[in-house]
């Protein structure tokens, strides 16, 4: 039985494995499928992933093989193995729309598309001592999205605090949590992601997502 183990990815939960298949070697109408497109201001850069899995999200990750072919906006993307078997495009600058192409073994084909949007936030300290709403710059939340924060210790441990309410600008801090953390330097960045299903896949289904990560910053809780 294959090994396996969970790691947690912008997009959610991928599957490690000790083992891949080859993708023309399975049913290929049990071809799962997920996409992503991210860009994270640190770097300027904008990825585009691929992921192929057997049956499901969690089954055994798929090695694309001709006469299959994956494409990025027209282009070929690149087989990486690490953390896990998956395709990548890379690209400078900000890329916030992408489509995505994948045909299979019998010849069938398939054409997924996603656009995202950005956003920005200003913060310098925030009292622990009452409730803190934090107001990002940039459109309102929309239907299928999702903004998080990400705050960082000196110690490399993370806090989340995260909204999905449509029409909103910011994400609300309650106090009942803020207390439970030291008070001190941390770092902040805001991820803002659209999850959509495929418009186009096999019946094992899958996923597209687009993902705006914020330059990270540096907060103080007082």
């Amino acid at each position: 039985m294959l090994k396996k183990a969970l790691l947690i990815l912008s997009l959610g939960v991928i599957l490690f494995s000790c083992e891949k298949e080859n993708s023309d070697d399975v049913n290929q109408d049990r071809i799962h499928t997920v996409y992503e497109l991210v860009y994270d201001k640190n770097d300027n850069q904008t990825i585009a992933y691929s992921y192929f899995t057997f049956g499901s999200l969690t089954g055994t990750p798929l090695e694309i093989n001709s006469p299959s072919k994956v494409k990025f906006d027209g282009n070929d993307m690149e087989e990486k193995t690490l953390p896990v078997m998956h395709y990548e495009t890379e690209q400078s600058g900000f890329h916030n729309t992408g489509s995505f192409y994948f045909k299979n073994a019998d010849g069938n084909e398939f054409n997924n598309s996603v656009t995202y949007s950005s956003l920005d936030f200003s913060v310098d300290s925030i009292q622990r001592n009452a409730n803190y709403n934090l107001v990002w710059t940039g459109t309102a939340l929309q239907q299928f999205e999702e903004v998080k924060i990400k705050l960082k210790n000196a110690n490399d441990e993370y806090t989340y605090f995260s909204t999905t309410a449509v029409n909103s600008h910011s994400i609300s801090l309650p106090t009942s949590k803020l207390t439970l953390l030291e008070s001190g330097q941390y770092t902040i960045q805001l991820v803002r992601t659209k999850n959509l299903i495929l418009q186009e896949g096999s019946s094992a289904g899958g996923g597209i997502f687009g993902t705006y990560k914020t330059l990270t910053k540096t907060v103080y809780l007082n």
